[in-house]
């Protein structure tokens, strides 16, 4: 039985030393996501003011900023922008435009991009309405520009202007 005992202990403790101990990260990143240095956005809409920058906590980015510009065919250009605020600090941007060259105004042609307010312990997402532009005034990374959004919640326009400086 003393035996048994000891056997048992030895294969509980061998299970135990090789198991994953189930460590996790405090904060759930998407891979691919990542923090670029010196990328910045800023809003203001309804009298107040809302920016990030890069930053990043333990190597794990907070809030992931990017940007592209792809010919989508012979005539069409897409610019995409996109901002994922991890901590619910600040907001989140997913917007979507085209226009004709790579650089210039783009405009908002469907009801896809989605603005979220964060500050302040508000949780409130806007649709940005058909019309909304963009204006990229350097196409190649860092991509630099100005937004014109038209903002909409429950029906109600809310105009915002804002620039960006994005490195990825």
């Amino acid at each position: 039985m003393k035996y048994i005992f000891t056997i048992l202990s030895l294969s509980v403790l061998a299970c135990f030393s090789s198991c994953d101990k189930g460590t996790t990260n405090l904060f759930a990143v998407t891979p691919g996501d990542t923090t670029t240095k010196g990328s910045s956005i800023e809003l203001s809409f309804n009298s107040k003011t809302v920016g990030v920058t890069d930053y990043s906590i333990n190597g794990s980015p907070f809030i992931a900023i990017s940007a592209s510009i792809l010919q989508a065919n012979d005539v069409t250009w897409d610019n995409k922008i996109v901002v994922t605020d991890y901590k619910l600090n600040q907001f989140g941007l997913n917007l979507s435009s085209v226009n004709s060259t790579s650089s210039g105004t783009y405009t908002v042609t469907d009801n896809s991009s989605t603005f979220t307010d964060d500050s302040s312990g508000i949780h409130k997402t806007y649709s940005i309405g058909v019309g909304s532009t963009v204006t990229i005034t350097q196409a190649n990374y860092p991509i630099e520009g100005t937004m014109n959004l038209n903002l909409y919640y429950n029906h109600v326009l809310t105009p915002a202007t804002g620039s960006f400086k994005i490195y990825y």
